[in-house]
């Protein structure tokens, strides 16, 4: 994790641009982060697009939040992206709704 992201509204949207690495050490961070992102109300748009690693606790904090806030959570992670194939490995990309770009959420 480069800095600690700052999520911007879009729409109906608050979206929560990710660019980095996230492992065990950045996960608390991310997790608080993504908290803060969370109005109660909104979709919840974590972009992982610019990621170039993360690891199985970056989606233990994803399993958690999409717990609680049921479908309000979206996952862009385009099919180029490094991260993208720990999503597809782990089956998170079928169990999560995951799109490749944010314009596919803002129609």
């Amino acid at each position: 994790m480069h800095d600690k992201p700052v999520p911007y509204e879009k729409g109906s949207l608050v979206v929560l641009p990710l660019s980095g690495e996230f492992d065990l050490a950045t996960s608390d961070a991310f997790e608080s982060s993504l908290n803060g992102a969370d109005d109660g109300t909104r979709t919840i748009v974590v972009d992982f697009s610019e990621v170039t690693y993360l690891d199985s606790s970056t989606l233990n904090v994803l399993v958690r939040k999409h717990k609680s806030v049921g479908g309000r959570l979206r996952i862009v992670v385009p099919k180029d992206c490094p991260a993208r194939r720990i999503f597809d490995l782990s089956g998170l990309s079928r169990q999560l709704k995951v799109v490749e770009s944010l314009a596919e959420l803002e129609g």
